[in-house]
């Protein structure tokens, strides 16, 4: 079964690079400077023209899309929890003033992002807490999960 996909893939390769030495064979040089065509190469002779890399622009929009992501951030405990409502529609987990707590100490600077996490978790909203407890004690047993948990005592 490999040699077949060896095989097929090699037919493959060899089809596109046909394909790539016939479009290119087809193609006018005369009518290029330096595979540029004369009219670009006219336009980017005439000193009026100038050429700027995007680059610089992508990291000063960047900059100023981070600052102003800064500047939104709650800067006391009640303002975090207000945020944390108003985006989520519910309170904050327990434990949450202990977190806050942990950022203000450690200079944490984006304290109300918490988008990627609350959409990885919204799977498990559906389920009761009773349910997940029910599952968690289903999949205990099974080596891996022993492993992930307690490594220090693995199966």
């Amino acid at each position: 079964m490999s040699s077949k996909r060896t095989i097929a893939f090699a037919v493959l390769i060899l089809v596109t690079l046909f394909q790539i030495i016939r479009l290119v064979s087809q193609r006018p040089i005369s009518s290029s400077i330096n595979g540029i065509s004369p009219g670009l190469f006219a336009i980017l002779k005439s000193p009026q023209v100038s050429i700027t890399h995007p680059i610089p622009k992508l990291m000063a929009d960047a900059e100023d899309k981070y600052r102003r992501l800064l500047g939104r951030q709650s800067r006391s405990f009640p303002e975090a929890v207000s945020e944390y409502r108003r985006r989520y529609n519910r309170d904050p987990p327990r434990g949450f003033d202990d977190w806050y707590a942990f950022a203000m100490a450690n200079n944490v600077k984006i304290i109300d992002e918490y988008d990627g996490m609350v959409d990885d978790l919204a799977p498990f909203w559906i389920l009761s807490g009773e349910e997940i407890r029910r599952r968690v004690l289903q999949v205990r047993p099974m080596s891996f999960w022993r492993t992930m948990v307690d490594p220090i005592h693995p199966v």
